[in-house]
């Protein structure tokens, strides 16, 4: 079954905690002018500064194996980046500017494996052949409306410079030949 359970806990999680908010306001509990803000970021890449050698773990260990043979074939599905800076510069943005307030997704574009395959053999020319998928029923990336994660004021990086910098960051600890 299809389905994203850690999604699912996530957004429910995000809406206790409202209902809560709210709830502690009205009691005179939290002060008026509280502001909840939650950056919800898809797959989070880029140098990690807990990782000092070749043990990688977290999402850039998933990146690591995709690029060293992990991935035999490319799923009928699609997926999304985020850069960790410009994750991070939006968690900073969702607190510092006065206009925010809410649900702020934290992604760049969602793009159908095939297509990721494709671009992570372009810029790590080592990857180990993926079968790409071939299917007449080749699925649609998700579409995402982020207006309102634009007014968090971050000029996010493509999805081929997160990949990139990604791979740069794996090659500088070893985790990658260079």
């Amino acid at each position: 079954e299809r389905g994203s359970w850690y999604g699912c806990t996530k957004t429910s999680q995000e809406k206790l905690v409202q209902k809560s908010i709210e709830s502690a306001k009205e009691d005179g509990k939290l002060d008026p002018d509280f502001k909840y803000v939650a950056v919800c970021p898809t797959v989070v890449l880029g140098p990690d500064l807990k990782v000092k050698d070749e043990n990688v773990g977290g999402t850039m260990g998933r990146l690591l194996s995709w690029l060293t043979g992990g991935m035999k074939e490319a799923p009928n599905d699609s997926l999304s980046f985020i850069h960790v800076e410009d994750c991070a510069d939006m968690h900073i943005n969702g607190m510092e500017l006065p206009h925010t307030s809410g649900r702020y997704m934290s992604l760049v574009e969602s793009l159908h494996w095939n297509d990721i395959i494709s671009l992570m053999a372009e810029l790590y020319e080592s990857m180990p052949s993926v079968q790409l998928y071939e299917g007449e029923d080749k699925a649609n990336p998700t579409q995402n409306n982020l207006e309102k994660m634009r007014t968090l004021q971050v000029n996010v990086k493509s999805t081929r410079e997160i990949l990139s910098d990604s791979i740069t960051f794996l090659r500088s600890v070893g985790a990658l030949p260079q």
